[in-house]
């Protein structure tokens, strides 16, 4: 059952030195709480298409008090005990992440965490979890074939608004090789010789957009998908989730806007009207620069552009959390979505981007640099 799933994820042990108290009770110098919750598997960077079945499991693990710099370790069950897998520090807000099998021969892991003893702290250790406490995904698709699953479809747009110089088009996403491509590409037949914009004359491009609109549609989980994002400025990559019904928020999980970029080029939002009715976003621009979410650029490249990548966001109705392979790059309380959601993938140009294309202000208006291309190795979500 959902809700059975949802407490297996996250097992907490309350240690002190008197003995157990409650997790709800005040903690003074001599408790300690130490959770560890089972993401799914959300942890697959690579520069192939590989099956979504072989991802690894994320592991989240928080102990208060936090005592920065305490040494943590990952166990797993083993026919003579627990074996360990991993170490790591806390953080300044007493967290550390893993990342671990999700089964060995077959057989689903279980998973405990250890906060070793630190400062006068004793050693306290964690509740087990199992690597599938979120069962089986209510989504699953991986782009087997040649043809979108059923419940995918192109999500129409037209030659308007803030993508004046785009359209969406069948002829922009192909599924081949296990794989969902989209693409950004000059319209072969456009409505007028350039598009004209503030900025200057650019050509028209067709544009790849899909998603389960009016076909499948989700609440509360984890939504994730393993895509390699394009290279070159002058259009965007995005994994996002609109409202289903009035209300609710739209959900950027991860929006590329090319390697080179000033502040990172990789972003999450979420949008949402607030309590006074006015259009708010809320989420950091150029998120997870920094080297440890591209921890081996000698095989995976410098850039998103370089290897595949799984963004993902767990969407509860108190928070959402954003994360890059398993690890958390931001978090929010802001506009919580409490209506039912659909997902979209989209490689989209919009007029204020268009311009950095590199050739965009003189002919051929940056086509020597078109196509630009996503895939979409496979997308999951599992609801809560």
């Amino acid at each position: 059952m959902p809700c059975t799933r949802h407490l297996l994820a996250a097992l907490v042990l309350v240690l002190s030195a008197a003995g157990c108290s409650a997790p709800d009770e005040p903690a003074d110098d001599g408790d300690q709480t130490i959770t560890l919750m089972s993401l799914p598997q959300i942890v697959q960077p690579g520069t192939e298409p590989a099956p979504a079945a072989e991802a690894e499991t994320a592991l989240a693990l928080t102990v208060e008090p936090a005592r920065p710099g305490r040494p943590v370790v990952l166990e797993r069950a083993v026919q003579s005990g627990w074996e360990e897998v991993a170490r790591a520090e806390q953080s300044e807000d007493g967290a550390a992440e893993f990342t671990a099998p999700y089964s060995r021969d077959g057989e689903v892991q279980t998973y405990r965490a250890v906060a070793l003893e630190h400062n006068g702290l004793p050693e306290a250790t964690s509740g087990e979890v199992s690597a599938d406490a979120w069962g089986e995904p209510a989504l699953s698709d991986e782009f087997s074939g040649n043809a979108l699953p059923e419940h995918w479809a192109l999500r129409e747009q037209e030659y308007v608004g803030h993508r004046a110089c785009s359209d969406s088009s069948p002829d922009a996403f192909r599924v081949a090789e296990g794989t969902l491509r989209l693409s950004a590409l000059v319209d072969p037949d456009p409505p007028a010789t350039v598009c004209e914009t503030d900025d200057g004359r650019f050509d028209y491009r067709l544009t790849g957009h899909v998603a389960t609109h009016n076909r499948r549609d989700f609440s509360y989980g984890i939504a994730a998908a393993r895509i390699r994002l394009q290279p070159r400025r002058g259009q965007h990559s995005a994994f996002w989730l609109q409202q289903a019904e009035p209300g609710g928020a739209e959900i950027d999980v991860v929006e590329y806007f090319g390697d080179g970029h000033p502040q990172g080029g990789l972003s999450s939002f979420v949008h949402f009207t607030d309590e006074g009715g006015e259009s708010t976003k809320v989420g950091p621009r150029g998120v997870a620069s920094g080297s440890q979410f591209l921890e081996d650029p000698d095989r995976f490249g410098a850039d998103w552009s370089g290897a595949f990548h799984v963004f993902s966001v767990e969407w509860t109705p108190e928070r959402y959390v954003f994360r890059i392979d398993g690890k958390e790059t931001f978090r929010t309380t802001e506009g919580v979505s409490d209506v039912r959601e659909f997902l979209i993938l989209s490689l989209q140009s919009s007029t204020y981007e268009i311009r950095h294309l590199d050739g965009n202000r003189k002919p051929p208006h940056g086509t020597e640099h078109l196509p630009q291309h996503m895939y979409v190795d496979w997308v999951r979500y599992w609801e809560n």
